[in-house]
């Protein structure tokens, strides 16, 4: 993940708009963090409707790249 310019990588941050999950901008649990192929956006797996509980083989697309048929 690039250096993010708005929350500095600082580790006291616990949310960001730019650089954390799009759901819930939270920054904790990167391991449970989904990277969408389409718009490179950041999700936790728990906070997918309805959430995964496993990475997904393949590509994987948010919502909203879902809606726009970018799969």
């Amino acid at each position: 993940q690039p250096w993010c310019p708005f929350c500095q990588e600082d580790s006291s941050v616990v949310m960001c708009l730019h650089c954390s999950c799009t759901a819930c901008h939270g920054k904790h649990d990167p391991d449970s963090v989904l990277l969408c192929d389409g718009c490179d956006g950041e999700c936790h797996m728990a906070c997918l409707n309805p959430p995964l509980l496993s990475v997904p083989e393949g590509e994987w697309y948010c919502s909203r790249c879902t809606m726009r048929g970018a799969d």
